[in-house]
Formats: C-alpha cells, structure tokens, sequence
C-alpha cells in the first residue's frame, strides 16, 4: 500500500470515528485526535508547477538585420577546349537586409574571394568582388516561426585572373566585368528557441558582359551573355541571446557560374578566340549576425 492509499483509508476510519460523540468517550477522543494527526501528515502534497530551466523574454520582432564574415571556398575552374584549374580561396563578405514581417524587402551584399588555381604546370591568380542590390516582399506566419522572401534586384561582379605559364615564362591577364539580374527567394524556419533553418537560391542571368585582356590594352570586349547561373545555400542559425539579436550563422553553399565566349572580331574578320569559362564553387560562410 502506497502512501496515498494509506491516507484515503486513513480519512475513510477518521469520518467513521468522527461519528461517535468525543464527548462520551476519552478514548475515541485521543484516537481522532491521533488520526487527525496523522491524516496531516500524510496528506499528499500539492503538486507544484514545473519551472523552466531558462525564462527567457519575449521575442522580440527585428525588421533589420547586419551580418559580416569569412568564407573558405573550393573553385574548379573549366576553360572550354584546356585543362581545368582547381584552387583554394578565402574571403570576407558583408550584407545588410530590411525584412520585417509581410512588408516590402530591401538588401545590399558584397563578397571578396581571392587565392590561387593551379593545372600543372601553369597557375591562375584569381580575385573575386561580387556586390547586389534587391528589392522584394516577405511573407510571414506563425508569428515570424516561417519568413518567405521573393527578390529581384542588380548584381555586379568582377573577376581578375592572371594566367602565368612558366615555360616559356609569360603571362596574361583577364578582367572580366558583369551585369546580372539576381532572382530569388530565400526561407527562415524557426525549429526551436535557438537555432533556424534556412534555405536560399538565386539566380543570376547576365545582361552585359565584357572582359579586357592585358597586353591587348585599350580595349573592352563583348562576350556572350549567360543565363545559367544560380547561387544555393543552407544557413543554419544559431541564437546567442533568447530575444535573437545576436546569430552565428553556418552556411554552406554552392555555386555554378559561366564566363561566355568572346564575339569580338578584327577588321579583316579574325575571331578573339577567347573560349567560355565555367565555374563551380564549394564553400562555407561563417557569420555574425545583429538584429535591430
């Protein structure tokens, strides 16, 4: 028999007694006195309501967001018709975003990569400045636990490579500048008080496209505009604070990105010859996040 038990069949015997006059006997006396004591004592106790281990306050709901640091990306660069060149980079990236909730979205983003490529025995230096601009609408439910943002915007990158051969020794290099119209969406999903799942694509067709070649100086040649460009990453978010206005943020990411072929000629009708160029880029993003 438990304790509860005990205590039912105690008060069940207390009631009994009770029934009889305390009065009319010393002794029953006593043994209501005795049962009531021990019906006290074994009364079970109340039952208290759980304390959670970490009170936090309530979310607070930001509408802007500053995030800046490093990346490590992996590159295997492809020239149509040549060897392909792989190569490690490093680089720091910034980005600020106006997203409150069910309300218009604005952002600025720049990256900075450079570091080295190599195809035995050649080697490609290679420096990468990625800037955007976007302009959108966020979507929100379960009260900020899912955000949606559709985007669209401007995109400018610039890509300095400088090929050297060591036999014969010589060198060229290649500066390419393009326009691009970012198109994309990225997702927040809230899977607990401290960490958020993300999911983010662009893509990044081109609309005016050129490059300029040294020693050929003084000139800036078209080359073909490419459509099949796309950026993917997962940004897993973790919250330093309850209320979320400081992140750590882990994003692994992808990219695919073509150089088109040069459609330059001479006046007697030579063709450049510069062949498209195809990029395929493995990396991580490491991020500090504040929200305001």
């Amino acid at each position: 028999m438990n304790k509860n038990s005990l205590w039912f069949a105690l008060c069940a015997l207390s009631m009994s007694v009770s029934g009889y006059s305390a009065s009319s006997s010393p002794i029953m006396e006593d043994l209501s006195t005795m049962l009531g004591e021990m019906e006290d004592f074994l009364r079970p106790a109340p039952k208290e309501e759980a304390t959670p281990m970490c009170e936090c306050p309530c979310r607070e709901v930001f509408s802007s967001y500053f995030m800046v640091g490093g990346d490590y990306t992996r590159v295997h660069f492809k020239p149509k018709g040549t060897p392909s060149f792989t190569g490690n980079l490093g680089g720091v990236q910034g980005m600020y975003e106006y997203r409150p909730e069910n309300f218009i979205y604005a952002a600025g983003k720049f990256d900075w990569k450079e570091g080295k490529m190599h195809a035995s025995p050649d080697t490609r230096t290679f420096r990468f400045m990625d800037g955007q601009e976007r302009l959108g609408w966020t979507f929100a439910s379960g009260e900020g636990g899912f955000l949606l943002t559709f985007y669209s915007g401007l995109g400018f990158r610039y890509v300095d490579q400088k090929l050297t051969t060591p036999i014969p020794h010589s060198s060229v290099r290649f500066r390419y500048n393009e326009f691009y119209v970012p198109l994309g969406f990225e997702t927040d999903i809230e899977m607990s008080s401290w960490f958020t799942l993300g999911f983010d694509f662009t893509w990044m067709p081109q609309i005016f496209p050129t490059v300029t070649i040294n020693p050929l100086k003084g000139a800036r040649w078209v080359i073909n505009s490419t459509v099949n460009n796309y950026y993917a990453a997962m940004p897993l978010e973790f919250s330093l604070t309850c209320s979320k206005r400081f992140q750590v943020i882990v994003t692994p990411f992808y990219e695919y990105w073509r150089d088109g072929s040069s459609t330059a000629e001479t006046s007697t009708g030579i063709f450049l010859g510069l062949p498209a160029n195809t990029y395929n880029y493995y990396g991580v993003d490491l991020n500090f996040r504040l929200s305001f």
